[in-house]
Protein backbone atom coordinates (compact mmCIF):
# COMPACT_ATOMS: atom_id res chain seq x y z
CA UNK A 1 0.00 0.00 0.00
CA UNK A 2 1.22 3.02 -0.97
CA UNK A 3 1.17 6.74 0.85
CA UNK A 4 -2.12 7.85 -0.62
CA UNK A 5 -3.85 4.55 -0.33
CA UNK A 6 -2.52 4.84 3.53
CA UNK A 7 -4.13 8.50 3.64
CA UNK A 8 -7.33 7.71 1.64
CA UNK A 9 -8.02 4.64 3.97
CA UNK A 10 -7.47 6.40 7.30
CA UNK A 11 -9.89 9.46 6.06
CA UNK A 12 -12.29 7.21 5.55
CA UNK A 13 -12.42 6.01 8.97
CA UNK A 14 -11.27 8.75 10.55
CA UNK A 15 -13.63 11.86 8.85
CA UNK A 16 -16.38 10.12 11.46
CA UNK A 17 -14.37 11.98 14.05
CA UNK A 18 -15.23 15.49 12.93
CA UNK A 19 -18.47 16.07 14.93
CA UNK A 20 -17.58 18.07 17.72
CA UNK A 21 -18.07 15.77 21.51
CA UNK A 22 -19.14 17.14 24.59
CA UNK A 23 -17.76 15.54 27.98
CA UNK A 24 -21.05 15.06 30.63
CA UNK A 25 -20.32 13.96 34.07
CA UNK A 26 -23.02 10.96 33.38
CA UNK A 27 -20.96 9.65 30.93
CA UNK A 28 -18.30 9.92 33.48
CA UNK A 29 -20.28 8.55 35.85
CA UNK A 30 -21.61 5.30 33.98
CA UNK A 31 -17.84 4.99 32.92
CA UNK A 32 -16.36 4.35 36.38
CA UNK A 33 -19.40 2.45 37.45
CA UNK A 34 -18.30 -0.70 34.76
CA UNK A 35 -14.75 -0.90 35.97
CA UNK A 36 -13.61 -2.18 39.57
CA UNK A 37 -9.99 -1.63 40.11
CA UNK A 38 -10.28 -5.00 41.75
CA UNK A 39 -11.60 -6.89 39.17
CA UNK A 40 -8.05 -5.46 36.82
CA UNK A 41 -5.67 -8.86 37.14
CA UNK A 42 -8.37 -10.85 35.57
CA UNK A 43 -9.76 -8.62 32.96
CA UNK A 44 -5.93 -7.67 32.17
CA UNK A 45 -5.24 -11.47 31.27
CA UNK A 46 -8.19 -11.63 28.90
CA UNK A 47 -6.81 -8.69 27.44
CA UNK A 48 -3.59 -9.39 26.52
CA UNK A 49 -4.96 -12.64 25.24
CA UNK A 50 -8.02 -11.16 23.03
CA UNK A 51 -7.24 -7.38 22.33
CA UNK A 52 -3.66 -6.42 22.55
CA UNK A 53 -1.84 -5.41 18.95
CA UNK A 54 1.56 -7.53 19.30
CA UNK A 55 1.85 -7.86 15.55
CA UNK A 56 1.45 -4.36 15.04
CA UNK A 57 3.57 -3.11 18.13
CA UNK A 58 6.11 -5.57 17.20
CA UNK A 59 6.38 -3.66 13.11
CA UNK A 60 6.06 -0.79 14.87
CA UNK A 61 9.26 -1.27 17.30
CA UNK A 62 11.62 -3.14 15.09
CA UNK A 63 11.29 -0.01 13.19
CA UNK A 64 12.31 -2.16 9.59
CA UNK A 65 15.00 -4.03 11.10
CA UNK A 66 13.91 -7.15 8.98
CA UNK A 67 17.57 -8.27 8.66
CA UNK A 68 18.57 -7.84 12.25
CA UNK A 69 17.01 -10.29 14.91
CA UNK A 70 18.90 -8.42 17.82
CA UNK A 71 17.34 -5.03 17.35
CA UNK A 72 13.44 -6.10 19.32
CA UNK A 73 16.11 -7.28 22.01
CA UNK A 74 18.09 -4.09 22.62
CA UNK A 75 14.51 -2.09 23.94
CA UNK A 76 14.36 -2.04 27.58
CA UNK A 77 10.57 -2.21 28.84
CA UNK A 78 9.43 -2.29 32.58
CA UNK A 79 6.46 -4.23 34.00
CA UNK A 80 4.53 -3.05 36.53
CA UNK A 81 2.51 -5.72 38.42
CA UNK A 82 0.20 -5.45 41.36
CA UNK A 83 0.65 -3.48 44.15
CA UNK A 84 3.37 -1.19 42.11
CA UNK A 85 6.15 -3.95 41.91
CA UNK A 86 8.41 -2.71 39.29
CA UNK A 87 10.51 -4.96 36.99
CA UNK A 88 13.00 -2.98 34.75
CA UNK A 89 15.26 -3.50 32.69
CA UNK A 90 13.26 -6.26 30.41
CA UNK A 91 13.79 -7.33 27.25
CA UNK A 92 11.86 -10.23 24.35
CA UNK A 93 13.90 -11.37 21.73
CA UNK A 94 10.42 -11.18 19.11
CA UNK A 95 7.21 -10.58 19.01
CA UNK A 96 6.51 -14.34 20.76
CA UNK A 97 8.26 -14.09 23.62
CA UNK A 98 6.71 -10.58 24.19
CA UNK A 99 3.73 -12.17 23.50
CA UNK A 100 4.33 -15.33 25.95
CA UNK A 101 5.29 -13.02 28.70
CA UNK A 102 2.17 -11.03 29.01
CA UNK A 103 -0.06 -13.71 28.06
CA UNK A 104 1.19 -15.98 31.63
CA UNK A 105 -1.68 -16.91 33.16
CA UNK A 106 -0.52 -16.77 36.67
CA UNK A 107 -2.29 -13.34 38.34
CA UNK A 108 1.21 -12.06 39.96
CA UNK A 109 3.00 -11.70 37.08
CA UNK A 110 0.24 -10.00 34.84
CA UNK A 111 1.72 -6.65 33.83
CA UNK A 112 -0.65 -4.31 34.67
CA UNK A 113 1.21 -1.72 33.04
CA UNK A 114 3.82 -1.30 30.51
CA UNK A 115 6.55 1.02 29.99
CA UNK A 116 8.68 1.86 27.09
CA UNK A 117 12.28 2.71 27.48
CA UNK A 118 15.12 3.12 25.23
CA UNK A 119 17.15 0.92 23.07
CA UNK A 120 20.17 0.13 24.41
CA UNK A 121 24.14 -0.49 22.94
CA UNK A 122 23.71 -4.65 23.92
CA UNK A 123 21.30 -6.81 25.47
CA UNK A 124 20.35 -5.68 29.51
CA UNK A 125 19.09 -8.18 31.94
CA UNK A 126 16.05 -7.94 34.51
CA UNK A 127 18.97 -7.81 37.44
CA UNK A 128 20.87 -4.52 37.15
CA UNK A 129 22.19 -3.00 34.55
CA UNK A 130 26.13 -2.70 33.08
CA UNK A 131 27.53 0.40 33.43
CA UNK A 132 29.38 -0.57 29.91
CA UNK A 133 25.77 -0.61 28.30
CA UNK A 134 24.15 2.85 27.81
CA UNK A 135 21.10 4.35 25.68
CA UNK A 136 21.65 4.93 21.86
CA UNK A 137 18.42 5.47 20.10
CA UNK A 138 15.20 6.83 21.32
CA UNK A 139 12.20 8.05 20.29
CA UNK A 140 11.66 11.79 20.85
CA UNK A 141 8.39 11.68 23.11
CA UNK A 142 6.28 13.98 25.34
CA UNK A 143 4.50 14.10 28.24
CA UNK A 144 1.64 16.79 28.52
CA UNK A 145 -0.19 15.96 32.11
CA UNK A 146 -3.42 18.06 33.33
CA UNK A 147 -2.30 18.29 36.60
CA UNK A 148 0.73 20.67 35.29
CA UNK A 149 -2.21 23.11 34.96
CA UNK A 150 -3.88 23.33 38.44
CA UNK A 151 -2.48 26.48 38.86
CA UNK A 152 -4.77 27.88 36.22
CA UNK A 153 -7.47 25.59 35.86
CA UNK A 154 -10.81 26.74 36.80
CA UNK A 155 -12.63 23.39 37.16
CA UNK A 156 -10.86 20.29 38.38
CA UNK A 157 -7.64 19.82 40.04
CA UNK A 158 -5.21 16.76 40.69
CA UNK A 159 -6.15 13.73 38.71
CA UNK A 160 -9.92 15.02 38.03
CA UNK A 161 -10.77 15.97 34.21
CA UNK A 162 -13.66 17.49 32.69
CA UNK A 163 -15.23 18.78 29.33
CA UNK A 164 -14.13 22.45 30.46
CA UNK A 165 -10.70 21.31 30.59
CA UNK A 166 -9.55 18.97 28.44
CA UNK A 167 -9.78 21.35 25.36
CA UNK A 168 -6.71 22.35 27.21
CA UNK A 169 -4.92 19.12 26.09
CA UNK A 170 -6.27 19.58 22.35
CA UNK A 171 -4.68 22.58 22.35
CA UNK A 172 -1.24 21.05 23.50
CA UNK A 173 -1.61 18.65 20.30
CA UNK A 174 -2.44 20.99 17.96
CA UNK A 175 0.30 23.85 18.75
CA UNK A 176 3.04 20.87 19.44
CA UNK A 177 1.54 18.57 16.18
CA UNK A 178 2.59 21.89 14.34
CA UNK A 179 6.02 22.89 15.74
CA UNK A 180 6.72 19.18 15.26
CA UNK A 181 6.06 19.06 11.56
CA UNK A 182 6.39 22.01 10.52
CA UNK A 183 9.48 23.90 12.45
CA UNK A 184 11.42 20.76 12.34
CA UNK A 185 10.25 18.39 9.63
CA UNK A 186 9.13 15.16 11.30
CA UNK A 187 6.32 13.16 9.60
CA UNK A 188 5.90 9.94 11.85
CA UNK A 189 4.14 11.31 15.31
CA UNK A 190 2.48 9.29 17.27
CA UNK A 191 0.00 10.47 19.58
CA UNK A 192 -1.30 8.79 22.57
CA UNK A 193 -3.99 9.35 25.48
CA UNK A 194 -2.30 8.21 28.90
CA UNK A 195 -5.81 6.55 30.17
CA UNK A 196 -6.40 9.37 32.59
CA UNK A 197 -5.76 12.84 32.35
CA UNK A 198 -3.09 13.55 29.55
CA UNK A 199 -1.32 12.89 26.31
CA UNK A 200 1.88 11.06 25.42
CA UNK A 201 3.64 11.85 21.61
CA UNK A 202 6.05 9.70 20.16
CA UNK A 203 8.01 11.19 17.42
CA UNK A 204 9.66 8.03 15.77
CA UNK A 205 11.40 9.53 12.38
CA UNK A 206 15.03 8.10 12.03
CA UNK A 207 16.42 11.45 12.59
CA UNK A 208 14.22 11.90 15.88
CA UNK A 209 15.45 8.26 17.44
CA UNK A 210 19.37 9.66 16.81
CA UNK A 211 18.94 12.62 18.75
CA UNK A 212 21.37 13.44 21.16
CA UNK A 213 20.44 14.89 24.82
CA UNK A 214 21.57 18.41 23.77
CA UNK A 215 19.37 18.54 20.88
CA UNK A 216 16.62 17.25 22.57
CA UNK A 217 16.85 19.61 25.35
CA UNK A 218 16.85 22.55 22.71
CA UNK A 219 13.56 21.46 20.96
CA UNK A 220 12.10 21.46 24.48
CA UNK A 221 13.28 24.63 25.04
CA UNK A 222 11.79 25.92 21.96
CA UNK A 223 8.66 24.73 23.21
CA UNK A 224 8.60 25.88 26.15
CA UNK A 225 6.66 29.40 26.63
CA UNK A 226 6.21 29.58 31.06
CA UNK A 227 10.04 29.32 32.56
CA UNK A 228 10.94 28.24 35.28
CA UNK A 229 13.11 31.51 36.48
CA UNK A 230 10.03 33.27 36.91
CA UNK A 231 8.58 31.40 39.13
CA UNK A 232 6.92 33.86 42.22
CA UNK A 233 5.94 36.11 39.22
CA UNK A 234 2.46 36.82 38.44
CA UNK A 235 3.15 36.52 34.94
CA UNK A 236 5.56 33.77 34.52
CA UNK A 237 5.60 34.36 30.46
CA UNK A 238 8.09 36.75 28.53
CA UNK A 239 7.58 36.94 24.77
CA UNK A 240 10.60 38.85 23.87
CA UNK A 241 10.74 39.85 19.98
CA UNK A 242 12.98 37.70 18.84
CA UNK A 243 10.91 34.68 19.41
CA UNK A 244 8.14 35.82 18.97
CA UNK A 245 7.55 34.98 15.30
CA UNK A 246 8.12 31.48 15.98
CA UNK A 247 5.27 31.56 18.10
CA UNK A 248 2.42 33.68 15.65
CA UNK A 249 0.84 30.77 15.12
CA UNK A 250 0.73 28.80 18.33
CA UNK A 251 -0.68 32.58 19.76
CA UNK A 252 -3.49 32.36 17.15
CA UNK A 253 -4.54 29.13 18.54
CA UNK A 254 -4.63 30.54 21.89
CA UNK A 255 -6.21 33.37 21.85
CA UNK A 256 -8.99 31.29 20.29
CA UNK A 257 -9.07 28.91 22.92
CA UNK A 258 -8.62 31.60 25.34
CA UNK A 259 -11.93 33.60 24.66
CA UNK A 260 -13.86 30.34 23.98
CA UNK A 261 -13.24 28.37 26.79
CA UNK A 262 -12.44 30.56 29.18
CA UNK A 263 -14.06 33.78 28.19
CA UNK A 264 -17.17 32.63 27.01
CA UNK A 265 -17.74 28.62 28.79
CA UNK A 266 -15.97 29.65 32.21
CA UNK A 267 -16.67 32.79 32.49
CA UNK A 268 -13.33 33.92 33.60
CA UNK A 269 -13.85 37.37 34.37
CA UNK A 270 -17.26 36.73 36.42
CA UNK A 271 -15.02 33.67 38.30
CA UNK A 272 -14.19 34.24 41.93
CA UNK A 273 -11.31 31.64 41.46
CA UNK A 274 -9.73 33.20 37.61
CA UNK A 275 -10.22 36.66 37.93
CA UNK A 276 -8.06 37.59 40.86
CA UNK A 277 -5.06 34.70 39.14
CA UNK A 278 -5.88 37.39 35.93
CA UNK A 279 -5.54 40.71 37.33
CA UNK A 280 -2.13 39.93 39.01
CA UNK A 281 -0.36 39.17 35.92
CA UNK A 282 -1.18 42.63 35.22
CA UNK A 283 1.60 43.60 37.93
CA UNK A 284 0.85 46.86 38.05
CA UNK A 285 -1.27 48.16 40.90
CA UNK A 286 -2.54 51.56 38.82
CA UNK A 287 -3.41 49.35 36.13
CA UNK A 288 -5.06 46.85 38.15
CA UNK A 289 -7.27 48.68 40.51
CA UNK A 290 -7.85 51.09 36.89
CA UNK A 291 -9.78 47.54 35.14
CA UNK A 292 -10.94 46.73 38.30
CA UNK A 293 -13.06 50.13 38.60
CA UNK A 294 -14.43 49.67 35.13
CA UNK A 295 -15.23 45.90 34.92
CA UNK A 296 -17.18 46.48 38.17
CA UNK A 297 -19.55 48.38 36.02
CA UNK A 298 -19.72 45.89 33.37
CA UNK A 299 -21.23 42.57 33.85
CA UNK A 300 -21.28 39.34 31.87
CA UNK A 301 -17.99 37.69 31.04
CA UNK A 302 -16.94 38.77 27.64
CA UNK A 303 -17.83 42.34 27.45
CA UNK A 304 -15.81 42.46 30.79
CA UNK A 305 -12.75 40.82 28.92
CA UNK A 306 -13.01 43.32 26.04
CA UNK A 307 -12.64 46.11 28.55
CA UNK A 308 -9.83 44.66 30.01
CA UNK A 309 -8.15 44.45 26.77
CA UNK A 310 -8.95 48.22 26.18
CA UNK A 311 -7.49 49.31 29.13
CA UNK A 312 -4.44 46.83 28.41
CA UNK A 313 -3.65 48.36 25.18
CA UNK A 314 -4.21 52.06 26.46
CA UNK A 315 -1.86 51.51 29.06
CA UNK A 316 0.33 49.62 26.77
CA UNK A 317 0.41 52.79 24.72
CA UNK A 318 1.07 54.73 27.29
CA UNK A 319 4.50 53.52 28.39
CA UNK A 320 5.66 53.62 24.33
CA UNK A 321 9.32 55.29 24.56
CA UNK A 322 9.66 54.19 28.12
CA UNK A 323 11.88 51.59 29.69
CA UNK A 324 9.14 49.61 30.79
CA UNK A 325 7.54 49.87 27.35
CA UNK A 326 9.88 46.42 26.66
CA UNK A 327 7.97 44.53 29.41
CA UNK A 328 4.81 44.85 28.99
CA UNK A 329 3.77 45.32 25.62
CA UNK A 330 2.98 41.79 24.53
CA UNK A 331 1.47 41.54 28.10
CA UNK A 332 -2.38 40.37 27.05
CA UNK A 333 -0.21 37.54 24.40
CA UNK A 334 1.78 36.64 28.02
CA UNK A 335 -1.42 36.40 30.29
CA UNK A 336 -3.16 34.07 27.86
CA UNK A 337 -0.26 31.98 27.26
CA UNK A 338 0.02 30.99 30.60
CA UNK A 339 -3.38 30.01 31.12
CA UNK A 340 -3.21 28.30 27.90
CA UNK A 341 0.06 26.89 26.44
CA UNK A 342 1.24 23.55 26.99
CA UNK A 343 2.95 22.58 30.02
CA UNK A 344 5.59 19.88 29.23
CA UNK A 345 7.36 17.26 31.53
CA UNK A 346 11.06 18.22 30.73
CA UNK A 347 13.18 15.02 32.25
CA UNK A 348 10.40 12.84 30.40
CA UNK A 349 11.77 14.84 27.08
CA UNK A 350 15.29 15.28 27.34
CA UNK A 351 16.85 11.96 28.23
CA UNK A 352 17.28 8.96 26.36
CA UNK A 353 16.84 6.83 29.17
CA UNK A 354 13.27 7.74 30.10
CA UNK A 355 10.64 5.33 30.55
CA UNK A 356 7.07 6.30 29.01
CA UNK A 357 3.68 4.22 29.24
CA UNK A 358 3.04 1.95 26.15
CA UNK A 359 0.23 2.35 23.58
CA UNK A 360 -2.61 0.42 24.27
CA UNK A 361 -1.49 -0.52 27.86
CA UNK A 362 -4.61 -0.17 30.39
CA UNK A 363 -4.85 2.74 32.94
CA UNK A 364 -5.02 1.05 36.31
CA UNK A 365 -7.05 3.72 37.92
CA UNK A 366 -9.79 4.06 35.08
CA UNK A 367 -9.18 0.81 33.13
CA UNK A 368 -9.46 2.53 30.18
CA UNK A 369 -7.15 2.15 27.07
CA UNK A 370 -4.35 4.02 26.14
CA UNK A 371 -5.42 4.42 22.89
CA UNK A 372 -3.98 7.05 19.53
CA UNK A 373 -5.31 10.41 18.84
CA UNK A 374 -5.03 11.36 15.51
CA UNK A 375 -3.90 15.41 15.65
CA UNK A 376 -6.17 16.19 12.64
CA UNK A 377 -9.69 15.45 14.35
CA UNK A 378 -8.31 15.96 17.79
CA UNK A 379 -11.15 18.49 18.60
CA UNK A 380 -13.46 15.32 18.47
CA UNK A 381 -11.31 13.30 21.09
CA UNK A 382 -13.60 12.49 23.91
CA UNK A 383 -11.39 10.75 27.01
CA UNK A 384 -14.53 9.66 28.71
CA UNK A 385 -15.62 7.69 25.49
CA UNK A 386 -12.57 5.63 25.62
CA UNK A 387 -13.63 2.17 26.10
CA UNK A 388 -12.47 0.07 29.65
CA UNK A 389 -11.08 -3.41 29.41
CA UNK A 390 -14.56 -4.47 31.03
CA UNK A 391 -16.65 -2.71 28.42
CA UNK A 392 -14.27 -4.75 25.88
CA UNK A 393 -15.00 -7.62 27.05
CA UNK A 394 -18.54 -7.24 27.08
CA UNK A 395 -18.42 -5.98 23.38
CA UNK A 396 -16.54 -8.93 21.86
CA UNK A 397 -19.15 -11.46 24.03
CA UNK A 398 -21.83 -10.08 22.32
CA UNK A 399 -20.53 -10.23 18.90
CA UNK A 400 -19.48 -13.63 19.72
CA UNK A 401 -22.97 -14.73 21.21
CA UNK A 402 -24.76 -12.78 17.65
CA UNK A 403 -22.33 -15.26 15.68
CA UNK A 404 -21.71 -18.47 17.16
CA UNK A 405 -24.53 -20.32 15.60
CA UNK A 406 -22.16 -19.44 12.06
CA UNK A 407 -18.62 -20.21 14.04
CA UNK A 408 -16.63 -23.60 14.87
CA UNK A 409 -16.07 -22.04 18.40
CA UNK A 410 -17.94 -21.81 21.12
CA UNK A 411 -16.13 -18.64 23.20
CA UNK A 412 -13.50 -15.70 22.34
CA UNK A 413 -11.53 -17.69 24.08
CA UNK A 414 -11.36 -20.82 21.99
CA UNK A 415 -10.75 -18.99 19.34
CA UNK A 416 -7.49 -17.47 20.76
CA UNK A 417 -6.34 -20.82 21.60
CA UNK A 418 -7.02 -22.60 18.42
CA UNK A 419 -5.33 -19.30 16.72
CA UNK A 420 -8.36 -18.90 14.32
CA UNK A 421 -8.18 -15.08 14.88
CA UNK A 422 -5.47 -12.50 16.01
CA UNK A 423 -6.06 -9.83 18.84
CA UNK A 424 -6.34 -7.02 15.72
CA UNK A 425 -8.92 -9.09 14.42
CA UNK A 426 -10.46 -9.41 17.98
CA UNK A 427 -10.65 -5.94 18.39
CA UNK A 428 -12.19 -5.08 15.46
CA UNK A 429 -15.43 -6.45 16.45
CA UNK A 430 -14.97 -3.48 19.62
CA UNK A 431 -14.68 -0.05 20.19
CA UNK A 432 -11.17 -0.57 19.61
CA UNK A 433 -11.14 -0.70 15.96
CA UNK A 434 -10.92 2.60 14.81
CA UNK A 435 -7.48 2.88 17.39
CA UNK A 436 -6.53 -0.63 15.70
CA UNK A 437 -6.95 0.73 12.32
CA UNK A 438 -5.11 4.17 13.22
CA UNK A 439 -2.65 2.59 14.62
CA UNK A 440 -2.20 0.02 11.53
CA UNK A 441 -1.93 3.41 9.47
CA UNK A 442 1.07 4.69 11.88
CA UNK A 443 2.94 1.41 11.30
CA UNK A 444 2.32 1.03 7.59
CA UNK A 445 3.37 4.86 6.46
CA UNK A 446 6.64 3.88 8.92
CA UNK A 447 7.08 0.95 6.68
CA UNK A 448 6.69 2.89 3.45
CA UNK A 449 9.29 5.57 4.28
CA UNK A 450 11.78 2.41 5.37
CA UNK A 451 11.19 0.73 2.61
CA UNK A 452 11.86 3.90 -0.17
CA UNK A 453 14.80 4.37 2.12
CA UNK A 454 16.04 0.96 1.35
CA UNK A 455 15.46 1.31 -2.20
CA UNK A 456 17.22 4.49 -2.18
CA UNK A 457 20.48 2.67 -0.82
CA UNK A 458 20.43 0.10 -3.11
CA UNK A 459 20.25 2.38 -6.21
CA UNK A 460 23.26 4.28 -5.00
CA UNK A 461 25.29 0.83 -4.33
CA UNK A 462 24.20 0.27 -8.34
CA UNK A 463 25.53 3.06 -9.24
CA UNK A 464 29.24 1.75 -8.33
Amino acid sequence: MNDGEVEESSGSVLAERRTNVEVSDKATAKAAASFQPEELDELLRLYYQRFFPFQLFYRWLNYGHINDRNFFGLREFCLTLKDDVYLRYQSFDNQAKMEERLRQKDPRVIPFKIDIGPIYSARITDTKLNPSIVPVERELIFDIDMTDYDEVRLCCSGADICGKCWPLMVLAIKIIHRVLTEDFGFQHIFWVFSGRRGVHCWVCDKKARSLKQAARSAIVEYLTMIKGGNVGKARRVQIQDSEHAAVAKALNLVRAYFLRHLVREQKIMESKKGLPKLLSMLEDETLIAKVKKTIDNTHGSEKRWNSLVEEVTQFVQEKKGTPEYRKVRNMLDEMQVQFCYPRLDVNVSHGLNHLLKSPFSIHPKTGRVCVPINPDFADSFNPFDVPTVKQLEHELNVAYDAAKNQMDISTPDDAIENKKVSPEVEAKKTSLKESIILFETFVRRLEASWKRQRDRAEDQKMEF
